[in-house]
């Protein structure tokens, strides 16, 4: 599972699945928002 676009705004949220030495299948799970952690644990 990978967030796949600009770090603010909307990404897609992508399922990457290997399924041999040199093919992958991909699934999109449409879009998300993260948001950056905030407090003692998150970024300064």
């Amino acid at each position: 599972m990978i967030p796949v676009g600009a770090e603010s705004g909307a990404q897609e949220l992508l399922c990457i699945t290997r399924v041999s030495d040199s093919e992958y299948e991909h699934e999109s799970y449409g879009d998300v928002r993260f948001v950056p952690l905030l407090g003692e644990e998150g970024w300064p």
